[in-house]
C-alpha cells in the first residue's frame, strides 16, 4: 500500500472535512447541571459530527456520556484482541479578544497554511488520524490488533473526558497521541495548578481581570480603579514599549495592558500582560496580591522565590501566571506549573505557601498530574521515530521531552507523535493559529504506516 499516494489523493476531502470540524466553536463551557452537555452543546455537536464521519465509513462508533467517544477498526472481531489507541481531542482554548486576521472558526487557507482555532491543536491532527484509519481499512492489510481512535472534549481543562473513558472502557495496550511535536515525544513534564487568595486591601480598586484558563499566557489585563494614573500609566507603556490604553467614566479609570498569548508549557514564548500590569500597579496601589505577584511570580523560573529547579532530562520548572480575578472582596490569582522528573512537589508547595504568607496571601493546591516517561529505546518510540524519518527525511532531529501535556500521560505505554515539525513556529493557543497543509497531508501517510507497524 502506498500510504503517501493515498494521502495526496485524499487531500481535498481531508481539508473539507477539517473545515467542517473547525466550524464548531468547541470551547469549554462548564454547565454540570445539564447532564447531556456538561461541557457545553458546541462540544457535544462537534463530538457527534466526528463520530458520524466514522459511522459513514463503516467503523464501530461509541459516544460515552457526550464527553468522549471512539471510532474503531476491528478487523479481527475479537474482544480478546489487543488495542492500538490513537488519542486526540476536539476541544480548543478560547480565541482571545483580538488579533485574528480571520474568523477563528472559519478555516481560511492562505498559501500552504490553514488558519483557524484548533487547526493544529488538535482538530487537524485528529482528522489526519481519521484519514489514516480509513487508509488502513481500505488497504485490506492484515492486522493483529484492533485500532481505536479515541477523541475527548476536555483535554485543555483537565482531561475529565479521558478519565471517564478509563473508568468504563478498554485501556489500549499501546497508543500514540498526535497532539504535539515530531519526531516523537517520550516524556512530558508534570503539570500542576495553584490558586492564591487575598482580600482587596486598597479601597480605590474596583476590579482586576486577566486570563481565562490556566494553560495560556494571558494576553490582556486590566485594573478598574478610582484613581487617576493616566500620565503614569502612559509613561510606563512608553518606557517598556508595551501596548495599552486608559479610559475613564465618572472618575473611574480603566487601565488595560496587552501582551502576547502562548502555551503555558513555555511562558517565555508569550508576553504576560497580567505580570506586567502588576509591575506597574505595585507602586500606586496598596494591595497585597499585586505586590506578591510582582515580587515572587514575575519570573517564569521562580528564581525570585528560590524555588527554581532544573533536570538534565526535561529541563526547567516553568510557571505561568494565568489569571487574576476579583469576586466581591476576594482576589484570586491562578498559576500553572510544568515540572520535570525528580522534582520535589511537596517542597515546592510548602515554599509557595511560605512566600505567599509574607503578603497575607493563602495558597491552595489544585490538580497535579505526574510526569510521564516512556523508555526512548522502546519498540514504540523507535517505530514511530523511524516512520517519521522515512517520510520527512529528517535524520538530525531526535526524540525529546516537552513541558506540554497530552493524553499520552494517562496511559502507561503511550507517547505523543506529531504534528508540529522541528524548528517550526509554535502557534498552539495563539491568535492566527495555523497548520502546515503539506505536513498535515504527509501526516496521514505517517500515521497510516505507524498504525500498520504497531498493529500488525
Amino acid at each position: 500500500m502506498d500510504f503517501l499516494k493515498y494521502a495526496n489523493k485524499n487531500k481535498e476531502a481531508l481539508l473539507n472535512d477539517l473545515k467542517e470540524l473547525i466550524a464548531f466553536p468547541s470551547v469549554l463551557k462548564e454547565q454540570p447541571q445539564i447532564k447531556e452537555a456538561p461541557f457545553g452543546y458546541p462540544l457535544v455537536d462537534c463530538l457527534n459530527y466526528f463520530l458520524d464521519l466514522g459511522k459513514q465509513e463503516g467503523f464501530v462508533v461509541k459516544n460515552i456520556d457526550n464527553i468522549v467517544g471512539y471510532i474503531e477498526y476491528d478487523p479481527l472481531h475479537s474482544n480478546e484482541a489487543e488495542t492500538l489507541g490513537i488519542l486526540g481531542h476536539l476541544d480548543v482554548v478560547p480565541t482571545g479578544d483580538s488579533g485574528w486576521n480571520n474568523d477563528p472558526f472559519c478555516a481560511t487557507i492562505k498559501g500552504n497554511r490553514l488558519y483557524a482555532r484548533g487547526s493544529i491543536d488538535d482538530k487537524g491532527p485528529v482528522m489526519a488520524a481519521f484519514y489514516a484509519l480509513k487508509c488502513i481499512k481500505e488497504s485490506g492489510l492484515k492486522l493483529n490488533k484492533k485500532v481505536r481512535l479515541i477523541v475527548g472534549t476536555d483535554e485543555e481543562s483537565g482531561s475529565r473526558c479521558l478519565h471517564r473513558y478509563i473508568q468504563t472502557e478498554k485501556i489500549p495496550e499501546v497508543a500514540f497521541s498526535p497532539d504535539a511535536d515530531y519526531p516523537v515525544i517520550y516524556g512530558e513534564k508534570g503539570i500542576a495548578s495553584f490558586d492564591f487568595h487575598a482580600k482587596v486591601k486598597d479601597e480605590s480598586i474596583i476590579n482586576i481581570d486577566s486570563g481565562d484558563v490556566y494553560n495560556v499566557v494571558p494576553e490582556k489585563a486590566k485594573i478598574v480603579a478610582k484613581k487617576d494614573l493616566t500620565k503614569e500609566f502612559n509613561q510606563y507603556l512608553q518606557d517598556n514599549k508595551f501596548i495599552g490604553e486608559v479610559s475613564s467614566n465618572d472618575s473611574v479609570f480603566t487601565y488595560t495592558l496587552y501582551g502576547k498569548r502562548a502555551h503555558a508549557m513555555e511562558p517565555r514564548n508569550g508576553v504576560n500582560a497580567l505580570v506586567n500590569l502588576c509591575h506597574f500597579a505595585k507602586d500606586y496601589f496598596d494591595d497585597d496580591m499585586i505586590k506578591f505577584v510582582d515580587k515572587y511570580l514575575c519570573d517564569s523560573r521562580m528564581h525570585q522565590a528560590n524555588l527554581n529547579f532544573t533536570d538534565d532530562e526535561m529541563g526547567d520548572l516553568t510557571v505561568n501566571v494565568a489569571n487574576f480575578k476579583i469576586t466581591n472582596s476576594d482576589e484570586k490569582v491562578g498559576i500553572n506549573i510544568r515540572y520535570p522528573i525528580h522534582f520535589d512537589y511537596n517542597h515546592f508547595y510548602e515554599g509557595l505557601k511560605k512566600v505567599a504568607k509574607e503578603f497575607n496571601v493563602s495558597c491552595i493546591a489544585l490538580g497535579n498530574s505526574q510526569p510521564h516517561y516512556v523508555d526512548k529505546e522502546s519498540y514504540l518510540v523507535k517505530t514511530l521515530f523511524e516512520t517519521y524519518q522515512k517520510y520527512m527525511n529528517d535524520y538530525t532531529s531526535k526524540p525529546k521531552t516537552i513541558g506540554g501535556g497530552t493524553y499520552a500521560r494517562d496511559f502507561e505505554n503511550a507517547v505523543a507523535f506529531g504534528i508540529l515539525m522541528p524548528g517550526a513556529e509554535d502557534v498552539m493557543h495563539q491568535v492566527n493559529e495555523y497548520v502546515d497543509i503539506d505536513v498535515l497531508v504527509k501526516s496521514v501517510a505517517i500515521f497510516s504506516e505507524a498504525i500498520y507497524k504497531l498493529a500488525k
